[in-house]
């Protein structure tokens, strides 16, 4: 068992003290099409089988989902009390396992690019609206902090709401903004809702230099639970996922030349979380507090080590609707409604 090993390996830096919020149960609708052309529709059928097995392995029932063969795409339809996203990670996931820096602190345009989030807007409907009413930033760079702090700009730029993904996407991929950010770096969304923040998804700044990072799910021998305590004495959920004699090897080079450093794990694209490396991981785990429950973790576990599906798919979102919220009387954090809604500690 993973508990046998004494080296702790990740430190989570905020670590959430609070449980996760009650899901809401949603009505999504989504198209999914292939990102490629196709001069066959025999992938139709596989693919539906491969994400009916996936959405009941993850704990649904046949009665919370519809995959409807619509020729050249999917038509899927959710009501269920299942987190969105996860379900379309799920829907479209190749199960590819990396880890990957957050961007360096020192680049005089990602300061830039935090000033163009404060000022961006975007247009809804054919309204100028300012992005912030999107799009909550994290630490903007007009806060006094001291040259010396080593979270600047922090691992998490800022967070949105899942229905609001999209509208963030178009500014992020707007040409202009993108001659802001470092040419080396990518942004990633969290596949699932914030620990701490009710129904908002937080958005990294991955630096993607070549250097030998971990990349490649076939090198993962175990992903699972293990109870241990937290940096507050608290015993907690931790992901611990293990890695053979190559993907040991791939671990230490990458904890090596990232110390102090958060590096942001993902599958595919889509962030699990960021954890802070304290030093060299020589025993080839790692462990990610708060990451999931033991359900999620023994079906991603298997996702990770799955087949991929047959074709890399788009999604099209053409719905998404709170059918009931048990969070309905949560109160934001200040009297300002726009700003980040938090559970009570």
């Amino acid at each position: 068992m993973m508990r046998n090993f004494t080296c702790l390996l990740f430190v989570l830096l905020p670590f959430c003290l609070m449980a996760q919020p009650a899901m809401p149960t949603y009505s999504l609708d989504l198209m999914l099409q292939p990102k490629q052309e196709v001069k066959s529709n025999l992938w139709v059928g596989k693919t539906i089988d491969i994400m009916e097995k996936r959405l009941l392995a993850y704990g649904m029932s046949l009665g919370d989902f519809r995959l409807k063969d619509a020729g050249d795409h999917i038509e899927v339809r959710v009501l269920a009390t299942k987190d969105p996203e996860v379900v379309k990670a799920i829907l479209t996931s190749f199960g590819e396992f990396r880890l990957m820096p957050v961007h360096k602190v020192d680049d005089t345009k990602l300061k830039s690019f935090y000033k163009a989030l404060e000022k961006a807007s975007v247009i809804i409907k054919g309204k100028k609206q300012s992005l912030s009413a999107f799009f909550q930033i994290n630490d903007p760079p007009n806060k006094e902090l001291a040259p010396t702090f080593r979270r600047y700009p922090p691992a998490v730029i800022g967070m949105a709401r899942g229905e609001h993904k999209s509208i963030v996407d178009q500014f992020l991929n707007d040409p202009q903004i993108q001659a802001l950010i470092p040419s080396n770096s990518t942004f990633a969304w969290g596949i699932k809702t914030s620990n701490i923040h009710v129904g908002m998804y937080d958005l990294y700044l991955t630096d993607n230099t070549p250097g030998g990072y971990l990349i490649g799910s076939e090198y993962i021998t175990k992903v699972e639970i293990i109870k241990k305590p937290n940096i507050y004495g608290m015993i907690k959920d931790v992901l611990a996922i293990a890695f053979n004699d190559i993907g040991k090897k791939q671990l230490r080079a990458v904890t090596s030349s990232n110390i102090d450093r958060e590096l942001v794990v993902l599958v595919d694209d889509k962030a699990i979380s960021a954890p802070l490396v304290k030093g060299a991981i020589e025993a080839g785990i790692i462990e990610i507090p708060g990451a999931f429950n033991q359900r999620e973790a023994a079906f991603f576990g298997k996702l990770l080590r799955s087949k991929p599906l047959p074709l890399e798919l788009t999604i099209i979102e053409n719905g998404r609707k709170i059918v009931h919220d048990p969070n309905k009387n949560l109160k934001p954090v200040n009297s300002d409604p726009n700003v980040i809604w938090k559970q009570k500690q």
